[in-house]
């Protein structure tokens, strides 16, 4: 039997109004409350989940070599 590392990857999602000069200071002034603490995400804000395995396929000369690919 193999071992195979899962990679498991969260998504949370939440929509704010921001008044800005331009896009570019929205998103900054966004990550700026954000890095406050004024916009905390939490299970409320899921918006979905990704798992990507990792699948070690033997070498002919049996060193391990990694290959991956991504399921949802």
């Amino acid at each position: 039997m193999n071992s195979y590392p899962v990679t498991i990857t969260e998504t949370l999602q939440c929509t704010i109004e921001i008044e800005a000069e331009s896009r570019e200071e929205a998103a900054s002034l966004a990550e700026a409350q954000w890095n406050k603490g004024d916009h905390i995400l939490d299970a409320g804000h899921f918006k979905g989940v990704n798992f990507s395995v990792s699948e070690v396929v033997m070498k002919q000369n049996r060193q391990p070599k990694r290959s991956f690919f991504s399921a949802r």
